[in-house]
């Protein structure tokens, strides 16, 4: 996080000290856009030797910023964004296989889904009369649902069940991006910026064919790098 964090302000920096005044009216800017996320570390993790592990292939969002300068090149930014992660599933029943054979296993999940909401500063700066470059740091919460998985054997003799459960947390959000003008209003916007949180869940159930029932708590430490393009409006 310290590493993400640091290049993240000299990026914030060095677009304060390279570009010329935006034009002064221009002081609102609303923009929904969809994405792709990219999971790091072990939000990503795929073993199951590793209590870590997240499962989670890179997946989907949709995000909704506001950003107001209070100045011509500074101000403070919002966003909301909604985003799921599906499983790969295949290292645990790899390990079930390996751990019990004889038996086919096969294994159902439901996805991560997140939503957040962040606010903190920005930076922006124009680059020509067609588009601006601009930078955010923001500090929020994050809400996580846990998949359910439904581990089984071919003939239903054996199975485990997972519930998920929810939790939010503290998270960070902080990026560079580009605005393009297609118009006096509108823009294009691509933006990319890294995630973090790291949601505790409590309570999580698991029950087996035998009528065993647990509830276990854990963390898990969630990392991504957000891509997205989307359309936005200027005041």
């Amino acid at each position: 996080m310290k590493t993400i964090i640091s290049f993240l302000l000299v990026a914030f920096l060095s677009t304060s000290l390279s570009f010329s005044q935006e034009n002064e009216s221009d002081k609102i800017y609303i923009d929904l856009s969809p994405g792709s996320n990219f999971t790091i570390g072990e939000f990503g993790y795929k073993s199951p030797y590793n209590n870590s592990s997240g499962f989670a292939r890179d997946g989907y969002l949709g995000n909704l910023s506001f950003s107001y300068l209070i100045d011509t090149h500074f101000g403070v930014t919002s966003s909301f964004r909604y985003g799921f992660n599906s499983i790969d599933g295949q290292p645990i029943v790899d390990y079930m296989a390996s751990s019990y054979p004889g038996h086919s296993w096969y294994l159902s999940t439901t996805n991560w889904k997140m939503f957040g909401f962040w606010a903190g500063g920005y930076a922006s700066f124009p680059i020509s009369s067609r588009g601006n470059i601009y930078s955010k740091i923001m500090f929020g919460a994050l809400n996580v649902t846990s998949p359910d998985f439904y581990l089984s054997v071919d003939d239903g003799s054996l199975w485990v069940d997972t519930y998920g459960a929810s939790a939010t947390a503290f998270s960070y959000l902080a990026g560079i991006g580009f605005n393009l003008y297609i118009s006096k209003r509108f823009y294009l916007n691509y933006n990319i910026d890294f995630l973090g949180s790291n949601p505790r869940f409590f309570g999580v159930e698991t029950i087996d064919s035998d009528g065993n029932y647990s509830y276990d708590n854990f963390y898990q430490s969630i990392s991504m790098i957000n891509y997205s393009i989307g359309f936005g409006v200027k005041f």
